[in-house]
């Protein structure tokens, strides 16, 4: 079985509801493991920044019992690189944790300051490291391996197909499969503080505007269905798809090429 990652349960998740339950469209090798994103102006967000709205306290509940009672986990994106102490009794980013605080939920974290307080005030979740750990020799990949539930690899890494079937514990790897951006791009570390910067500042204006973004799919981090079969033979079955600020139509260009039949 090969188990999807998919983004955004704010802005895009009708959308996402209807892909989940209509299950009769899917590959019949696939599954949709998990939702990530995070509620809007939550400081502990992080990747890609979400502004707007408050979402109420009831439709924070409707929205992970929804997922829930599907199956599907709900991963928290709480990144967020500028998250010291003093932030962590933010209230909106406990009530999201203390709200999805089960076994089948995940945080997805690369800040040892979030990591350290998920890890022991809600040990319930799973803890995913994020690919922006920026952590990319094989030692640190293993390392991460070793102490995570799973880890998102740098992008770079996707077509490496003799050192991806070198890694031990190659059920707790994730690939992002649909990045447009350059493997080794130059903006990647100042694009992730930006958000992260915007996210608890509340101000969009800090968000990098990208000119190494192609709008066509990246040659050396875009992958086929057929490349996503041939990791699964090894072992590795679980793909993330990047898109949380992607439009719709965007998202069902992706899910046409590694999720509908």
């Amino acid at each position: 079985m090969i188990n999807f990652h998919i983004p955004d349960f704010t802005q895009k998740l009708s959308f996402n509801l209807d892909v989940i339950q209509n299950k009769e469209n899917l590959r019949s090798n696939v599954k949709i493991a998990s939702v990530y994103d995070s509620f809007p102006n939550v400081i502990f967000n992080g990747g890609r920044c979400r502004l707007g709205p408050t979402f109420s306290i009831n439709l924070i509940e409707n929205i992970v019992s929804t997922l829930n009672n599907l199956g599907v986990s709900l991963r928290y994106t709480f990144t967020n690189e500028f998250i010291t102490e003093k932030y962590l009794g933010d209230y909106l980013s406990n009530v999201c944790l203390e709200i999805a605080h089960n076994e089948l939920n995940g945080v997805i974290v690369n800040n040892d300051v979030i990591e350290n307080y998920v890890r022991k005030n809600f040990p319930k979740y799973k803890i995913i490291s994020s690919t922006t750990s920026r952590k990319t020799t094989r030692e640190d990949i293993i390392e991460r391996l070793n102490g995570y539930d799973s880890v998102v690899l740098p992008i770079h890494l996707n077509k490496n197909f003799e050192f991806l079937s070198s890694l031990p514990n190659k059920e707790k790897i994730e690939i992002i499969i649909n990045e447009n951006c350059p493997g080794l791009c130059p903006q990647r570390k100042a694009c992730w503080t930006n958000e992260s910067k915007a996210q608890i500042m509340y101000d969009p204006n800090f968000l990098l505007n990208c000119r190494s973004l192609d709008s066509d799919k990246q040659k050396d981090t875009y992958m086929s269905f057929d490349e996503l079969e041939k990791l699964n033979e090894i072992g590795i079955n679980n793909f993330k798809i990047q898109g949380r600020r992607d439009p719709v139509e965007n998202l069902r260009r992706y899910y046409d090429d590694f999720i509908f039949k």
